[in-house]
């Protein structure tokens, strides 16, 4: 006799209802997420099939949701995870946030060339173009052209990243951390997650993460913030051009970071 409680997520292309399931005694047995667009769809089947992948990995299982459904139900794929212990995790970028990514990235690391890094974003920006506003369009292209040359004959670390990495989609206690919502991306730069984990706690929040960037003076560090930027825009806009707050403050951490480096420029 479970007690069900819904939440349908906002409006765009990626929208899915969530359902926590009770027991008569208030105690959470688990989370049902349902998509309710076709593209929505494909990203929680997206979710299921990589955690079914990586919770075959020892290191990482242990920061995984436990999987208890994943398949077609009346006519609709749904995922049903059984909740994660823990409060939610904190706002501060901390040791253990950093020994759970470095384990992510130790999965399948490859060192990607900068250029076709550049060449999926362009992909990206070329889907959205259409609906960002000129001033954001203008930024947008200097942004591409200056990462292009910043990154002209280098590689990134990159390798499986979260995707859409933030405090409230982590738990915390005495035992660790815990993460769910998995966007996953196979080869993306793996500083993205930490940079997602910034952008988000500050547009959001107003809070200072913490996260520092202490990538040891990597050259590739600059140009591939600068692509995190341009492709987070471009995702936004795509998921719900009507939540501003992130837009807003991309946007003018991207017109920063492009003074500086016309400054870096100047003779």
């Amino acid at each position: 006799r479970p007690l069900l409680s819904f939440a349908i997520g906002e409006q765009g292309l990626y929208r899915k209802m969530a359902v926590q399931i009770m027991g008569t005694d208030g105690v959470v047995l688990g989370y049902c997420k349902i998509p309710l667009t076709e593209i929505a769809r494909r990203r929680v089947q997206h979710e299921a099939e990589t955690l079914a992948r990586l919770r075959q990995i020892k290191s990482l299982s242990p920061y995984l949701p436990e999987v208890l459904f994943a398949g077609v139900w009346q006519d609709q794929f749904v995922l049903v995870q059984a909740p994660a212990a823990g409060k939610r995790g904190r706002d501060r970028f901390s040791g253990l946030h950093r020994e759970f990514l470095e384990k992510l990235w130790s999965v399948n690391p490859v060192e990607k060339p900068g250029s076709l890094i550049v060449e999926d974003v362009q992909r990206k920006w070329l889907q959205a173009d259409g609906r960002i506003s000129q001033s954001q369009r203008s930024l947008v292209e200097e942004a591409l052209h200056s990462a292009a040359r910043q990154l002209d004959g280098l590689t990134v670390p990159s390798g499986i990243c979260h995707g859409d990495f933030a405090p409230w989609n982590t738990r915390q206690d005495k035992t660790g951390l815990r993460v769910f919502d998995w966007e996953a991306s196979q080869e993306a730069p793996v500083w993205w997650d930490i940079f997602h984990f910034h952008s988000q706690v500050a547009s959001l929040l107003g809070k200072d993460s913490g996260c520092g960037f202490d990538f040891q003076g990597h050259p590739a560090s600059a140009g591939a913030y600068l692509l995190y930027l341009v492709a987070s825009i471009c995702d936004a806009v795509a998921e719900n051009p009507e939540a501003p707050r992130g837009l807003q403050y991309r946007g003018r951490i991207l017109r920063r970071r492009l003074q500086g480096c016309r400054k870096d420029l100047t003779p």
